[in-house]
């Protein structure tokens, strides 16, 4: 178990108060309300870290720390947990506060034991739950396509609903936190995901260089049709409808791929992407297409917009009021997760039913 997990598992539910400053400045703080958990990526751990608090009207807060350098875990004389306090490379630190100081087999300070006792058999039991979804069974695949071999992570739940295979643009990888973010909500709701390189080790290295790479949306689409068409081949993904969420110029690339790949892809969604740059494929897609932008994000707003008059398909355009184009401000990620979430809960289920039936 890793600290974070074990952070999270013993202070899940506590009163917390959550400040982000940097030097004396306070940019935010967020006063008395329940922490649900401390996360980061385990493949990129100094990339980003997550604080989840639950919201006062429902739901829940995601703030993200990019860069975390130094961690300090906060306790008094007598052993009772303060908090925590983690420090990114730009200076900003983000510190915990609990309401009370105290042990972790207590709640705020005062131990009842019997009722401690059912919580932690109800607590076991639905950690026991969210396990089986939350850490589904992992792949780390090599796909060949047109004599290359691209490399990928298939997460895969019992039980898939379907599969969203991911797009990334713009100079990103596989390992990239946002995209493995929006991956693991829609892991946790039943979704297998196929996050892969579209470039090879040789192409990045030049892509990087150049950034010729990353706008050869043509490359890119053929690039995931033939992953489409690999986990076509494959026994345990064979019969899972497929869907598309395309980051920056990825997206157009998925856009361009479900024009083409029609009988295969079931749903697209996009966030912060560039749509426009699918040209005159846009008038062929058929597949449900979700448009999301940032509100701060006024350029791409207007290119999404004129993208989105164009897509015959069922779709939508959702902006996220106070968002930037990387949507790096707080909770404005979990958004995107969840509008993703839903948008393919609402469309990959129904193409599986179809299929069975045919």
């Amino acid at each position: 178990m890793s600290f974070f997990d074990s952070f999270s598992w013993q202070h899940e539910g506590w009163l917390a108060s959550v400040k982000v400053s940097q030097g004396s400045e306070q940019k935010w703080e967020v006063k008395e309300r329940k922490l649900s958990g401390i996360s980061s990526d385990h493949l990129t751990a100094r990339d980003e870290i997550y604080i989840t608090i639950n919201r006062d009207e429902g739901g829940q807060l995601t703030h993200p720390i990019k860069n975390p350098m130094k961690v300090v875990f906060r306790r008094d004389l007598e052993g009772a947990h303060e908090g925590i306090d983690i420090t990114a490379a730009d200076g900003t630190t983000t510190s915990i506060r609990f309401r009370i100081a105290s042990r972790p087999e207590t709640l705020d300070g005062v131990v009842n034991f019997r009722r401690e006792a059912a919580n932690q058999i109800k607590t076991s039991s639905k950690r026991e739950s969210l396990a089986s979804r939350t850490q589904p069974r992992v792949r780390e695949v090599h796909i060949s396509i047109d004599r290359l071999t691209l490399a990928g992570s298939l997460p895969l739940p019992e039980e898939a609903k379907g599969i969203v295979v991911f797009a990334h643009g713009s100079g990103s990888r596989r390992h990239s936190p946002r995209n493995r973010f929006v991956a693991g909500v829609l892991q946790n709701a039943g979704f297998a995901t196929l996050l892969m390189d579209l470039l090879t080790e040789d192409e990045e290295i030049l892509d990087d260089r150049t950034a010729a790479l990353r706008f050869d949306i043509d490359l890119l689409a053929r690039r995931l049709i033939g992953a489409t068409w690999w986990l076509q081949d494959q026994s345990d993904t064979a019969r899972l409808p497929v869907g598309y969420f395309g980051a920056t110029t990825g997206a157009a690339a998925a856009l361009v791929a479900a024009a083409d790949a029609t009988d295969l892809v079931s749903a697209v969604v996009s966030r912060g992407g560039r749509p426009d740059l699918a040209g005159d494929a846009l008038h062929k897609v058929i597949a449900p297409t979700l448009l999301i932008v940032g509100g701060d994000d006024v350029q791409v707003i207007e290119l999404n917009r004129r993208a989105f008059g164009l897509i015959p398909a069922e779709k939508d355009l959702e902006i996220i009021p106070g968002a930037s184009h990387l949507f790096e401000e707080s909770g404005a990620l979990e958004s995107v997760a969840n509008l993703a979430k839903d948008w393919f809960d609402g469309y990959l289920p129904q193409a599986g039913q179809r299929r069975e039936a045919a």
